[in-house]
């Protein structure tokens, strides 16, 4: 299926005629990812997952966008109903380029179900760590980051939202990062399926192959913003951590989860 035409019609009515243009020029037609391959000296053969390339980053872009477009805590994100689906595209549109350079972009082999991952724990910095000590309100800045050290997916939202509420994402993220796990794990960032294959087993198919290399480290981890998925994660083994993530500014809270390695026998 061509992406092009059928964002153009989707995002009609939420998107002004200047962003409906820009989508429909950098959309290209889906093309087939490279399959998954060992690497890194960790052992994993994937059954159901490709890696997103740059011929459908934008159609993934989209499809986390439609997603979390309904998720309490994105609403939050992008309080404004009518720029909302834009704003999130802008979003996601950043973290899958960020993803698939660090080679942890994935896809189900159709391509409607997406997945970004991350191995935290080694040095790795994250999303709000990377603010530094602004998010807590460094007085050289009053208090805000200068806009080099907000990262790129956050700085995309700012036309939608404004800086007053970015500096309130900012703390939340800053928040949201400080309680991973000290130790090494991967981690579920985001995972999402177009509403044609929700309930058809193709993001249980996508996260279990995935774990099988999660299963060559140490932890699983991830942080579900939306209590319908609970159920969902605790089918594939993951279990709540005891103590529920409160976020700042009324942004909700997040259930942390984590599934401990399995190593193949």
């Amino acid at each position: 299926m061509r992406a092009t035409a059928l964002v153009a019609r989707h995002l009609a009515a939420e998107m002004t005629q200047t962003d409906a243009r820009r989508a429909e020029t950098i959309l290209a037609p889906t093309v087939r990812a490279t399959p998954i391959v060992p690497g890194g000296g960790r052992l994993w053969q994937g059954r159901s997952v490709i890696r997103i390339s740059h011929g459908m980053a934008a159609q993934a872009a989209l499809v986390f966008a439609e997603t979390f477009a309904d998720d309490p805590f994105y609403q939050w994100m992008t309080p404004e109903p009518q720029s909302r689906l834009a704003a999130l595209n802008a979003y996601f549109a950043v973290k899958v380029a960020d993803a698939m350079a660090r080679g942890e972009a994935f896809a189900s082999e159709s391509g409607a179900t997406v997945m970004l991952t991350e191995r935290l724990g080694d040095g790795t910095v994250l999303e709000g760590a990377a603010l530094g000590g602004a998010v807590l309100g460094d007085t050289a800045t009053g208090g805000q980051a200068p806009t080099e050290e907000v990262p790129a997916s956050l700085r995309a939202l700012l036309p939608a939202i404004g800086q007053q509420h970015l500096d309130k994402i900012r703390e939340v993220f800053a928040t949201i990062d400080s309680t991973h796990p000290a130790r090494p794990h991967d981690y579920v960032d985001v995972l999402a399926g177009s509403r044609a294959v929700r309930g058809g087993g193709e993001g249980s198919r996508l996260v279990s192959d995935w774990l099988t290399r999660a299963d060559a480290g140490e932890l699983a981890y991830l942080q579900s913003s939306n209590p319908r998925n609970l159920s969902f994660y605790r089918r594939l083994g993951f279990h709540d951590e005891a103590d529920v993530i409160r976020l700042p500014h009324a942004a909700g809270s997040l259930t942390p989860m984590s599934r401990i390695a399995r190593p193949a026998s």
